[in-house]
């Protein structure tokens, strides 16, 4: 799904792809406090072209959207979870405290990711990638290397069970507890990223 010539797209990003379907699952036999969408988007690797449109067809009901949580590659055997947020710095402190607080493994950091996550980013929507980056020698995307003997169940097991939980604290609180803001050098990080022009 949304990979490269010569690429299986196991890794990058039918891994992605799954974890959204675990998702689905998980919140159609858990019904959630808030509403819910499960967006897959195409053409990822060609430049972001269907989040963009996505987010260019939905502009008007951006604003009620709290929270964009983006999959970008699960479950290989070798590596480390990331979650990488473009929003406020805030987000970035829930994520680790529920990590540690289930003693899950990740780095956190915040500045535009590579992925759909930009796009709702820049449409307003503070936005979450949650990732697995491969260790050298392990699973290589946009290669042949892509393929499944590289990924691990228990690994991207591990990765979505943390999301949910994760994703089941925010959903749940009784005041969402985002700031639906987007700092000024998110802002900036954006327009460098998507190569405008930054006014002075």
């Amino acid at each position: 799904y949304d990979s490269v010539r010569h690429s299986k797209g196991i890794y990058d990003n039918a891994t992605g792809v799954v974890a959204v379907l675990d998702f689905l699952k998980h919140f159609s036999q858990n019904k959630p406090k808030r509403t819910l969408k499960f967006i897959w988007c195409g053409t990822e690797e060609r430049g972001l072209l269907g989040s963009a449109a996505y987010v260019k067809a939905h502009e008007e009901e951006l604003k009620y959207y709290k929270l964009n949580i983006n999959i970008d590659m699960l479950g290989v055997v070798l590596g480390n979870d990331i979650a990488c947020v473009t929003g406020d710095e805030s987000i970035k402190h829930a994520i680790d405290f529920v990590a540690k607080e289930v003693g899950f493994g990740l780095k956190t950091s915040d500045g535009v990711y590579p992925s759909d996550s930009t796009s709702f980013a820049d449409g307003g929507v503070p936005a979450i990638t949650f990732a697995r980056s491969a260790a050298p020698g392990g699973a290589a995307i946009h290669s042949k290397k892509d393929v499944i003997d590289f990924i691990s169940v228990e690994a991207f097991n591990r990765s979505v069970d943390f999301i949910i939980t994760f994703a089941t604290r925010l959903i749940e609180a009784n005041t969402f507890p985002i700031p639906q803001t987007m700092p000024k050098k998110m802002l900036e990080e954006l327009d460098k990223y998507l190569l405008r022009t930054i006014e002075e």
